[in-house]
């Protein structure tokens, strides 16, 4: 009986994997491109001096990378390209000293940690100064905006929180060694689907992740083939999964949302990484990672199925009240599949302010359009969420003012 179950469980096993086979390992990340200068000291348009961070700009699909050496933040497009440039050496508005951390959020604005300046400056999508903001005790380098807009910023061994327009929450980390501590300096920082915070703790060797409250919740990258050696730059999918630069091994990890190492690249020609610093993640799941000492960026394809469509669609667009008083306020309610910036017009009347929708239920209330109250009447009102540079389906719906 013995026999007939091992020779059975055998079968299976071959059906499974093969005969004398074992599984299929992952598919490894497949090298792109490289754009940037050459040598990392150049400063024309599109060449790079001690490049330090990237982010995706998912309003325009656009890349934005902080080019420390010369002052700047440069813009390129996801093939390359070079697009255009901003910012040049000083401490005024919209000037920088050594600019570090980049994050973007889903309506397009951009974060830059002017880390010599000790500040955190905010540009609308179009590069214009909105504001500074942040007090720091040394000096902000990495920094990581949320899917809520929150926006976290590495200050040494501690991370201080601030809402989107830069009023400050919270701080937490602090030096130590122990759970939601750091050796030295935090180092990278990325935010999940959830809101969740991850930090590099470089002398440590590993991550920590947080909840977007900066409650800890577990160290990864720390221990078997996942286990880094001086982590450099973290970004997470829209899917969960974590991405790591591993410095001292010269390679980027990914991990899967439960930390469980999946696969490492950028190890060997072409591609091999020199000195990774930040990376960031395209809605493809494309990878595009900082080469620090050659003043490059490196561009990794996603190997795996493609990732649920990057196109916005908005669902559940409605009016509350159904019947509108002539006067009163009115809300109108919708769902986003993703963060989105979101347009509302009303035919034969005009468009409501653009509005910065997260992903989940939204709700956006008028009582006049342009200083107009509505008279009583039928009207048509459409909908339209933008984002990753494309626009969703336009949702219209019919409602009545009495």
């Amino acid at each position: 009986m013995r026999r007939l179950r091992a020779a059975a469980l055998t079968a299976v096993l071959a059906l499974a994997f093969g005969a004398g086979t074992a599984p299929a390992s992952p598919a490894a990340f497949r090298y792109i491109r490289s754009f940037g200068s050459g040598n990392g000291m150049q400063s024309g348009p599109g060449q790079l001096n001690a490049p330090r961070s990237i982010g995706f700009a998912r309003s325009s699909g656009d890349l934005l990378v902080s080019d420390n050496g010369n002052n700047r933040i440069q813009e390129f497009r996801p093939t390359g390209a070079f697009r255009l440039l901003f910012g040049s050496a000083g401490s005024g508005n919209g000037k920088f000293n050594g600019p570090y951390g980049l994050g973007v959020n889903g309506a397009g604005d951009i974060y830059v940690a002017d880390s010599s300046n000790a500040r955190v400056q905010e540009f609308d999508p179009n590069r214009a100064f909105i504001r500074a903001f942040g007090t720091f005790t040394g000096t902000p380098t990495d920094l990581a905006v949320a899917p809520g807009g929150d926006v976290y910023v590495a200050d040494g061994s501690f991370i201080r929180h601030f809402t989107a327009n830069g009023s400050p929450l919270a701080s937490f980390g602090g030096p130590g060694s122990g759970d939601g501590q750091f050796n030295s300096i935090v180092t990278g920082l990325g935010a999940g689907p959830d809101g969740h915070v991850y930090a590099g703790d470089y002398s440590g060797a590993r991550v920590e992740e947080f909840t977007g409250a900066g409650v800890f919740v577990r160290s990864l990258a720390n221990s078997g083939q996942a286990a880094v050696m001086g982590p450099n730059g973290i970004a997470v999918s829209r899917t969960g999964e974590i991405f790591v630069t591993d410095n001292g091994h010269e390679r980027a990890i990914e991990l899967r949302p439960d930390g469980s190492f999946v696969r490492a690249f950028g190890t060997a020609e072409p591609g091999k990484l020199d000195n990774p610093a930040e990376l960031s993640l395209d809605c493809a799941g494309n990878v595009y990672v900082i080469d620090l000492d050659v003043g490059r960026v490196r561009e990794y394809g996603n190997p795996k199925a493609p990732l649920p469509p990057c196109r916005p669609d908005v669902k559940g667009f409605k009016i509350s009240p159904k019947k509108v008083p002539a006067g009163q306020k009115a809300t109108f309610q919708y769902r986003l599949n993703e963060d989105a910036t979101v347009r509302i017009k009303i035919a034969g009347v005009g468009s409501l302010p653009a509005q910065q929708g997260h992903a989940g239920a939204n709700a956006q209330s008028f009582k006049k359009v342009h200083g107009k109250t509505l008279a009583a009447g039928k009207y048509r009102a459409t909908i339209v969420a933008k984002a990753n540079g494309l626009k969703s389906k336009k949702r219209r719906l019919k409602f009545r003012v009495i």
